[in-house]
């Protein structure tokens, strides 16, 4: 492995150095702003040099690439014809045929590549001119190999006529020889091959943009209060890994954290907290918390339940901790029941079987012991098993009660129709015939959590992930109850920034819950629910105007009430504080989301993000564990940085 990956180095620095030994191409400097470039080598196949790369680097990125963390795209063509269609596709099959070659093939061809750059360049005096022809223009002279620095969507454009090795890099490596230390540093350890597979295979995230406030002075978003995200990375660092990107949403570890504000008055149904303090890590930028709480209430009177729980039963899901999950999850559920509600069971596999027919509450027993009985098979249908589950919520619906179907599985759908847009458009249909759609995750390895995040999200359901046996009752009975007991439906939450003195705003997380301004007011858009005694957070990132006059905004809270079914809205002024506090300096709750929002930032690649240190992070949070002593949230988000500090690197710039 490491002399094939010194070959690799050692053929790309001839490449570099047969033709731009000073690199001033490559030494251009890059503005302050362009935080993600890739650098193409290129070199010409007609030339001696680029002849040997052709025939060495197929088969050394064939057998490397991977380990070596490159993003590698191939072309090899013959010099481009300005008549002839671009031949690059043909060209990157051809590269792959070659992937096999030996390696005594590769070691000829560094050979020539190494003579080539030894051997001065050839001075060709330059031809006469001659008037060139429009319908065929002859392609300017190129050297035989450069580098040169582009923006990543024009870099991994295919080309004729060239082998383009693309390398992602830090922006400061500017020059041939600061490309080599860079080259030099990426070993094939295990830890960089882990955090390369991060981005392997997955769709880049969508991050929210910092919005002109002259532009737009809205934000509007359905709030959320999963923490599905924050349970998901604190499973990877426990194993000495860092998560998927694309598992990390901002808001899920804003709101896996409890800031203790004050709880509604009595008769009131919200209650609505916030807090300003300076961003440290971006400039002139300040951080704003605010929290939208409702007030604890008992099960609503005179609402019977009738439930339908699809429990996924195939080889997956036998694993001794999960099946300690499960029963743990369903004991709770059973002690919720009364004789007024009815309950009903499928377990599913490669098919789904009707355990249990909308059977009365108040037995809990019956329902675990019926579950230890089942029998696990191979294969996970989860379209069949939601189709029935479906099917057993109609036929005991409860026009007067709450019909949900409640989901536990790890999400491995292998068989049957397991798109999750076509799975998302069936369970929104059926959230407009009054039946909700609640998923629990099962264990964290090979979990789906896209799936499962995308199916709760669209179906008015709760979104949970229970992991350890010993908290999945507590886990689970939490997330239950707000189901169970809804206190606000359809929320949707605006902002509106005063341009007079908000310069710009960002709000961190919340991507795939953003609505249109005036769907705020719109009550055909579904948004999500909150249960009793819950608390819905956002954190923003705004630029003030310190000369500019007036409050920063204005903030409004609209949902139904599902006692009365009647729409009410709330709205409540956010004054403007000239000297807001340092976030280190500010109060325990303002630490803990601003250390939130900033630690997901980090985890998740948010470019808006990347001058985040973890180090300071946990300096800042220090002490949070200690106030809320009761609270184990804030040492559990203390310990993740640390662990991430250890897997992934300190994040200090």
């Amino acid at each position: 492995m490491n002399a094939r990956i010194l070959l690799l180095l050692a053929v790309l620095l001839a490449l570099l150095l047969s033709g731009c030994g000073n690199s001033e191409d490559a030494a251009s400097t890059a503005p302050a702003e362009a935080m993600d470039m890739e650098y193409a080598v290129e070199w010409d196949s007609s030339s001696e040099a680029g002849a040997a790369a052709d025939e060495a680097m197929p088969a050394l990125m064939a057998e490397e690439g991977e380990a070596l963390g490159l993003n590698v795209a191939l072309a090899r063509t013959a010099p481009p014809v300005a008549s002839e269609p671009d031949s690059a596709p043909m060209a990157l099959e051809e590269a792959k045929r070659m992937a096999p070659a030996k390696k005594q093939v590769a070691t000829k061809a560094l050979s020539r590549a190494r003579l080539a750059a030894e051997r001065p360049a050839p001075t060709t005096a330059a031809p006469k001119s001659a008037p060139a022809s429009p319908a065929a223009p002859v392609p300017a002279q190129k050297p035989a190999s450069r580098m040169v620095r582009r923006p990543a969507a024009e870099a991994s454009a295919p080309a004729g006529g060239v082998v383009r090795e693309m390398l992602r890099l830090e922006a400061r490596s500017e020059t041939a020889r600061s490309l080599a230390k860079g080259l030099s540093a990426i070993a094939p350890t295990e830890e960089k091959r882990r955090s390369v597979s991060r981005d392997q295979g997955r769709t880049k995230t969508q991050f929210n943009p910092e919005t002109p406030t002259r532009d737009n002075a809205f934000s509007t978003f359905s709030l959320n209060v999963s923490d599905v995200s924050f349970r998901l990375a604190e499973a990877a660092l426990n194993h000495g890994r860092l998560p998927e990107r694309s598992t990390v949403r901002a808001e899920e570890f804003i709101n896996a954290m409890n800031y203790h504000d004050p709880a509604p008055g009595s008769g009131e149904r919200l209650s609505f907290a916030w807090e300003q303090a300076r961003d440290p890590f971006a400039h002139n930028r300040d951080l704003i918390r605010f929290s939208v709480q409702t007030g604890a209430i008992g099960r609503s009177k005179g609402k019977p339940l009738n439930l339908v729980v699809l429990l996924d039963r195939s080889g997956s899901m036998e694993r001794p901790d999960r099946v300690a999950i499960v029963r743990q999850a369903l004991g709770a559920l059973a002690r919720k029941l009364t004789s007024s509600d009815r309950v009903s069971l499928v377990a599913f596999a490669r098919t789904p079987r009707l355990v249990i027919d909308g059977a009365p509450g108040g037995d809990p027993e019956s329902l675990v012991k019926r579950v230890d009985s089942l029998t696990p098979q191979g294969g996970t249908n989860l379209e069949a098993a939601l189709d029935l589950g479906y099917e057993i919520a109609a036929r005991h619906f409860r026009r007067d009660g709450v019909n949900r179907v409640i989901l536990l599985t790890d999400g491995a759908a292998n068989l049957g129709d397991s798109d999750p847009a076509r799975l998302k458009r069936k369970a929104e249909a059926q959230r407009k015939r009054g039946v909700a759609l609640d998923c629990f995750g099962v264990g964290w390895d090979g979990y789906n959590d896209a799936l499962l995040e995308e199916l709760s999200r669209n179906a008015d359901g709760r979104y949970g992930f229970l992991n350890e046996p010993a908290q999945a009752s507590a886990d689970f009975a939490g997330q239950l109850a707000g189901a169970l007991r809804v206190a606000a439906r359809d929320v949707k939450t605006q902002v509106e920034f005063n341009p007079a003195r908000v310069k710009s705003w960002r709000q961190i997380g919340y991507e795939k819950r953003q609505l249109k301004k005036e769907d705020f007011r719109n009550n055909a858009v579904d948004a999500a629910e909150i249960g009793a005694a819950e608390t819905g957070t956002a954190v923003y990132s705004v630029q003030i105007d310190p000369k500019g006059v007036g409050p920063i905004g204005v903030a409004r809270v609209r949902f139904q009430n599902p006692d009365t079914g009647l729409y009410e809205e709330r709205s409540w002024t956010l004054f403007h504080r000239p000297q807001a506090p340092a976030l280190a300096d500010s109060s325990p709750s303002m630490r803990l989301a601003g250390c939130a929002a900033k630690f997901a930032g980090w985890l998740g690649g948010n470019p808006w993000e990347r001058g985040v240190s973890l180090s300071e992070l946990r300096t800042t949070l220090a002490g949070t564990e200690a106030v809320f002593a009761n609270d184990p949230a804030p040492a559990r988000l203390l310990s993740l940085i640390a662990r991430a500090e250890m897997v992934g690197g300190s994040g200090d710039s």
